[in-house]
């Protein structure tokens, strides 16, 4: 019942902290969401909020570790089915036109805003989803749950899979999250490793590893049929 309830809650709280945000695009709009973490930990640590720097103790796990995992699988399933369903939706295609052309979205008439705090509902609640599930997981929240590398993590493989696909992120994960226990080792030194795959694929693969591999397949297909 907690899962579901932080995810509306959370979802909720997220878009409200981030409608004065709407109006920027890409990177800049990243930039905010990547500060938002920071600035909650510090707001928590000052006042003492949540249990301070002890965090929340004696959270519940999961029954078992078997509906942990496929809890967990069941839910990215969801919502890469869901989120299928819903780009192919008269509303999916007013967010995808707002994401390639905002201006030309308002000019027709369309209120932009409505669908990008809708937009950032759904992003948000499924975030606070899974933190949820994290939490359960580690039975504890706590200030380092906003580390800067659980911020960087989803921007890096989003970038890596490819921004504006549905499986681009989830193989950027499939990347990152390996590599990044291979690293745990050095600590912060990750966050290293993160800026420069960043720095790399926007300097020389900027659309990601799915449309690179979509060129591809439309190429092979081409050259099949001649």
């Amino acid at each position: 019942m907690t899962i579901p309830l932080a995810a509306v809650a959370g979802g909720g709280f997220c878009t409200l902290l981030l409608l004065p945000c709407l109006p920027l695009r890409g990177v800049y709009f990243a930039i905010v969401t990547l500060m938002y973490p920071l600035f909650m930990a510090r707001i928590i640590e000052a006042f003492d909020l949540f249990g301070g720097t002890d965090g929340i103790l004696g959270i519940d796990s999961f029954s078992s570790a078997f509906v942990e995992q496929y809890f967990v699988v069941g839910i990215l399933l969801a919502f890469l089915f869901g989120l299928r369903r819903l780009v192919n939706t008269d509303m999916g295609l007013i967010f995808t036109a707002v994401m390639d052309n905002d201006q030309a979205v308002r000019a027709s008439g369309i209120n932009i805003t409505h669908y990008k705090a809708l937009a950032v509902f759904i992003a948000s609640s499924m975030g606070c989803l899974a933190g949820a599930c994290l939490t359960h997981i580690y039975m504890w929240s706590g200030i380092s749950q906003f580390a800067l590398d659980f911020s960087i993590l989803p921007i890096a493989a989003t970038v890596i899979g490819g921004a504006g696909t549905l499986a681009g992120p989830v193989i950027g994960c499939l990347i990152l999250v390996p590599v990044s226990e291979l690293l745990r080792d050095f600590g912060t030194l990750r966050i290293v490793f993160y800026a420069t795959i960043l720095v790399a694929f926007i300097l020389f693969r900027s659309d990601g590893i799915m449309a690179f591999a979509k060129r591809k397949y439309e190429q092979i297909e081409r050259w099949t049929q001649i």
